[in-house]
């Protein structure tokens, strides 16, 4: 894998590295035009660390939203079509 210069059990983090680094990458250029000024990580704390690890990285500032964020948001939803109580 990868010319046998890495192991099979580190491709995953090896192109999520890459997926954040240049999602990253664009959110750096929109944040220097000024289009965007919070950031909000969202998701489980795997993701969320990476995601924090390279923002610091690049001294960009951001908030990990809580970890039950989705789970509330669907609840609210639901609520709100009347699906739940």
């Amino acid at each position: 894998v990868m010319f046998d210069q890495l192991p099979k059990t580190e491709i995953a983090d090896y192109l999520s590295g890459l997926l954040i680094g240049e999602e990253l990458k664009s959110a750096k250029t929109e944040l220097s035009l000024g289009r965007q000024t919070n950031i909000q990580v969202i998701g489980g704390n795997n993701l969320t660390s990476r995601y924090a690890l390279a923002l610091d990285e690049l001294e960009i500032s951001y908030q990990v939203a809580p970890n039950d964020i989705v789970a509330r948001g669907q609840f609210k939803i639901a609520k709100i079509a009347g699906l739940v109580k």
